[in-house]
């Protein structure tokens, strides 16, 4: 059977508003779904600096052609607030160049009126 499925869909999910205000690191979630093969490459890009791979391998209906995963990233809680930006880089063969969603405080999706 041939695949017929296109690129990966992406979503970057930002923390809670009250998660971003804590004063503690937290997590940002890459869920990255339906692809197939299972070859991917996922990484972390904070700020300008170089990528760092994801660890998370993906999750496969082999019958079905179908693969998803989630990529967790700790994020320190000082460079957030920072205005530090965080990128999840999406690399698969379905597609000619990787795809990136892009998330930061000024961003306008996390609010954090109130710190």
């Amino acid at each position: 059977m041939i695949s017929t499925w296109g690129p990966p869909s992406l979503h970057l999910l930002p923390t809670s508003p009250e998660e971003a205000c804590s004063g503690h690191n937290f997590t940002l979630l890459c869920l990255v779904k339906d692809f197939y093969p299972s070859v991917i490459t996922v990484r972390w890009q904070r700020g300008h600096q170089a990528p760092e791979p994801a660890t998370e391998g993906p999750t496969c209906d082999h019958l079905a052609q179908r693969c998803s995963l989630v990529a967790t990233l700790e994020v320190p809680w000082g460079e957030w607030v920072g205005g530090t930006p965080y990128a999840c880089v999406v690399a698969h063969s379905s597609t000619d160049e990787p795809t990136e969603k892009r998330v930061a405080i000024e961003d306008g999706r996390v609010a954090t009126k109130g710190c």
